[in-house]
Parts: structure tokens; C-alpha cells; sequence
């Protein structure tokens, strides 16, 4: 894989070295889509709550919410601290920010495993001759 073209431009986030997924434009895109689903969930809780005339308890994804920081860039900041045990974020939100990196992991193995799929079914398809037609 080339390294040049599947990097994130600019951005170098501590722990790089270690952790490589840091800088991939492909596992940044399916953190900003896993956030984009916790955001819609949010909504629709918070929406829930005011046409009930309540609010939302407290909680990390609240609170990171309302701090402006559930963003893929605050995620991939904490990212070596949260997994190298060094985090200065709270449990719950340590917690919070895990799962999302974990989860946009898991969407990042599923479009490989699709395109390994795909690549797969091509060479199939090249290598079978095709039939003459009968007559």
C-alpha cells in the first residue's frame, strides 16, 4: 500500500509511529461516519427527551458533545494516549472515544474484506474463458 496516497494530509497525530491507522484517509473517512451515526443518535435522543418536555442526563457522549469534541480529529488526538493507557480524558469518555475508534476499525476491515471480495470475483470472471456460442 502506498503510504503517500493513503495518508491524511498535514495532520500528524502523536503515536503515528506506533499506531499507522492515525494517519490513513481511509479509516479517518469511517470515523467521521461511525460519529456521524452517533451524532444522529444523539438527535434523536435529544429530540425524544424535549418532546417529552426533559432533558438528556449528563454523560461522556453529552458532555463531548457539547464541548464540541466528538469530532474524528479529537478521537484520532486521544487516540495513542486512550490505547497506550496514558489518556487524560475521563473513564467514561476514555470508554466513548475506544469504541468509536474500535468501531470505525471494524467498518474500515469490512470495506477491505468487500474490495478483497470484489478483486476477487473480477480475476474469477478474467480467468474463466468464455463459451462459444452454440449453433
Amino acid at each position: 500500500m502506498n503510504t503517500e496516497t493513503n495518508t491524511t494530509q498535514g495532520a500528524q497525530y502523536e503515536g503515528a509511529d506506533r499506531y499507522p491507522l492515525l494517519n490513513d484517509r481511509v479509516y479517518k473517512a469511517c470515523l467521521e461516519a461511525v460519529i456521524g451515526k452517533v451524532k444522529a443518535h444523539l438527535l434523536a435522543a435529544e429530540a425524544n427527551a424535549n418532546s417529552r418536555g426533559t432533558r438528556l442526563k449528563s454523560s461522556p457522549l453529552t458532555q463531548l458533545e457539547k464541548a464540541g469534541n466528538l469530532t474524528a480529529d479529537f478521537c484520532l488526538r486521544h487516540f495513542a494516549g486512550i490505547f497506550d493507557h496514558k489518556s487524560e480524558l475521563s473513564s467514561g469518555q476514555r470508554r466513548l472515544v475506544q469504541a468509536i475508534l474500535t468501531d470505525a476499525a471494524g467498518m474500515m476491515a469490512e470495506r477491505v474484506q468487500s474490495a478483497r471480495q470484489e478483486l476477487e470475483k473480477k480475476a474469477a470472471a478474467e480467468v474463466e474463458p468464455t463459451k462459444a456460442p452454440q449453433e
